[in-house]
């Protein structure tokens, strides 16, 4: 065993309790197991009680337990260590800092090791193949954004080829971008790319587009990125949002009635306003193909308002038909909502 080990702390203003080491190197691990866990046994070799006042890892990822209560000339006690891996992390170093009863200065000690992969196991965590590469998301959803503001979200790629592959993605839309506009990614190794989106006043509702990565200069299978855009609330207190503006539909089922193949369709949804703010409409969608919808941009305090939606032949198909279609509005009780269009085509 190493001198330095051996030494008591003593000599060097720590207290006198001597750590059968204090390293611990796990070595490489695979990246299928979660926790790693270790113990330091000291033992004390002064001639008074000691104890541990408490042990301090330097990362909430580390967590650490020790002997409770005092501990007699001669007798040992344990400081347990548990590092619970990162996401993602290919390797670690980690210090706690153990204080005893008496002393100012503690005692270090420190864990380390790191993670590998294989392919199986790569496939498993990513299995979104886009080329050699593999994504652990099969699209990209920033939640709800809010106009002017910008959202972070992160997607991870691994690399399952044997040699470092580029990543860039083509058609991002107005607002969306990464910190960097190519990428390398390693062999076996994976990497964490984050986007920005910070949609303008033209975004609102549901929101999907299709981005393409290029891997090594050729085009791969695209990836949706979804987006939520409505007004921002949080500054609102209780009162004003439960005295916003707020609506009902005039009817739970909105019908365009049985129509001849080959023609199109018509509906009108009633909306009212039953607040006494104005309702501001900020876009009416569908997300089928050939469905357009003509709204007012303000419907007036206790008055009511006409969705007026117009469906192209081409998009009926013979039978029931239903679509969906959505309303952002100001209210901020019912910031987004979900209806639906029906009808028979003979």
């Amino acid at each position: 065993m190493l001198l330095g080990i051996l030494l008591t702390l003593a000599l060097s203003g720590g207290p006198a309790v001597k750590f059968d080491s204090m390293v611990k190197d796990f070595g490489a691990q695979s990246r299928s197991i979660n926790e790693l866990s270790c113990d330091f046994t000291f033992t004390n070799t002064s001639s008074k009680s000691v104890s541990v006042r408490y042990a301090v890892p330097n990362c909430s990822c580390t967590t650490a337990r020790w002997t409770q209560g005092e501990i007699a000339p001669g007798a040992s006690g344990v400081v347990s260590v548990t590092y619970i891996r990162e996401r993602y992390s290919s390797s670690f170093e980690k210090l706690i800092s153990v204080f005893f009863t008496g002393e100012k200065k503690p005692v270090i000690l420190r864990i380390s090791g790191s993670f590998v992969d294989d392919t199986a196991s790569l496939s498993e965590q990513f299995p979104y193949r886009h080329s050699v590469l593999g994504f652990d998301e099969e699209s990209l959803d920033f939640g709800e954004v809010h106009p002017g503001k910008s959202r972070l979200h992160s997607l991870v790629v691994a690399n399952f080829s044997d040699k470092a592959a580029s990543l860039s993605f083509e058609g991002f839309p107005a607002g969306v971008s990464t910190i960097e506009p190519e990428f390398l990614i390693y062999s076996k190794s994976r990497k964490e790319i984050v986007f920005s989106f910070t949609p303008d006043s033209t975004f609102w509702g549901k929101r999907t587009f299709v981005v393409t990565p290029v891997v090594n200069g050729n085009k791969a299978e695209p990836v949706d990125f979804k987006a939520l855009v409505l007004d921002d609330f949080s500054s609102l207190s209780s009162d004003e949002i439960n005295n916003g503006a707020y609506y009902s539909f005039t009817s739970e089922v909105n019908h365009f009635g049985i129509i001849k193949a080959g023609t199109p369709a018509s509906a009108r949804v009633g909306i009212v306003n039953e607040s006494d703010q104005e309702l501001f409409i900020r876009g009416v969608s569908s997300s089928a193909s050939g469905v357009k919808i003509d709204y007012p941009a303000v419907v007036q305090p206790r008055q009511k308002a006409w969705l007026n939606v117009s469906i192209d032949a081409s998009a009926l198909v013979p039978g029931g038909n239903t679509f969906v279609l959505s309303l952002v509005t100001n209210s901020p009780l019912k910031p987004y909502t979900e209806f639906e269009v029906k009808g028979f085509v003979e």
